[in-house]
């Protein structure tokens, strides 16, 4: 069967639709019946959305009707700024877009959890090391277009840790406003 433009949209539409209710059902089973009355939901729910937001630009789609097992040309930047360093085109919008990306991690999550600094940023880099991890492991498969890039780990830290920055200004700014 030849696969055409229309259909492999068709099918990307069928996974994405599946893969909300999948998240819709998650949501609703382990975090609305829980914190159904209590303020923490809204933050929780925030950062679940997030959470879904950010495995779709970093992860999806997948293409697993190109994956092919006989050839592995990956493509892996273990040099940091490799690509701000040799001037490549969108490197400086990349790493601003990867900076910016975390900064909402960094304040929900002890905005939803109460962790401290250190639990966030741990949470936080296990977090960032996974979704590059598994950008690897898809790519090494060919059912992903997407690479492991240091340069992402490292300017996602540097946004987590600006969120958590703004978190700790707000939660400070709160108690002298009292």
């Amino acid at each position: 069967m030849l696969i055409t433009q229309r259909n492999w949209t068709l099918a990307i539409w069928i996974q994405f639709f599946i893969e909300i209710v999948i998240f819709i059902v998650i949501y609703y089973y382990f975090i609305y019946l829980k914190y159904q009355k209590q303020k923490v939901l809204f933050y929780r729910t925030l950062l679940y959305v997030y959470i879904i937001g950010i495995l779709f630009v970093t992860l999806l789609p997948l293409d697993f009707q190109y994956a092919q097992f006989n050839h592995f040309t990956v493509h892996n930047f273990t040099f940091p700024f490799r690509d701000v360093i040799y001037h490549y085109g969108g490197a400086i919008t990349n790493v601003i877009l990867n900076t910016f990306m975390f900064i909402p991690f960094g304040f929900l999550v002890p905005l939803s959890f109460q962790y401290s600094f250190i639990k966030t940023m741990l949470i936080g880099l296990m977090t960032i090391i996974g979704i590059e991890s598994l950008q690897m492991i898809f790519s090494l498969f060919c059912i992903g277009f997407r690479t492991f890039d240091i340069t992402d780990i490292i300017t996602n830290f540097i946004g987590l840790c600006l969120g958590y920055l703004i978190y700790y200004i707000d939660k400070k700014r709160q108690c002298f406003v009292k």
